[in-house]
């Protein structure tokens, strides 16, 4: 359905970096790959964990890419599945709480990938880098 639309979309895609001027060929393999710059995570369990995100936000990471989707078709209602990863996101409290702040805090990953689903997809022009 996404390629009928024009978008580029790759399956079981292999991913390769380089770390400590070491190079891991096929480390991991991505779900899907949509244009090139967006990351689809699929599961099917009860209830999505921790790991999971942590999971696709190290795939974000290693693979340099900021958006990612993961999707749990386990879950009671597809909104219950549905979470965005953010990689590089750093707003994590309140603009009320940040106003006086003279140091940017630690996130706390924790309660960042226990807030529930965020149902604001990324448009077109998130997904191909031109916005």
């Amino acid at each position: 359905m996404l390629a009928k639309r024009g978008l580029t979309v790759e399956r079981q895609k292999p991913i390769s970096f380089v770390c400590d001027d070491l190079m891991f060929t096929n480390a991991f393999r991505v779900d899907l790959l949509i244009e090139s710059s967006l990351i689809v995570e699929v599961k099917s369990v009860e209830s999505l964990a921790k790991v999971h995100g942590k999971q696709l936000l190290t795939y974000l990471r290693l693979s340099d890419l900021r958006l990612g989707l993961l999707m749990n078709f386990g879950a009671a209602t597809f909104r219950e599945g549905l979470r965005r990863i953010v990689n590089n996101h750093m707003d994590f409290a309140s603009s009320r709480l940040r106003v006086h702040q003279t140091s940017v805090a630690k996130p706390d990953w924790d309660s960042f990938f226990d807030r529930g689903p965020n149902l604001d997809f990324p448009t077109l022009e998130e997904i191909r880098g031109t916005k």
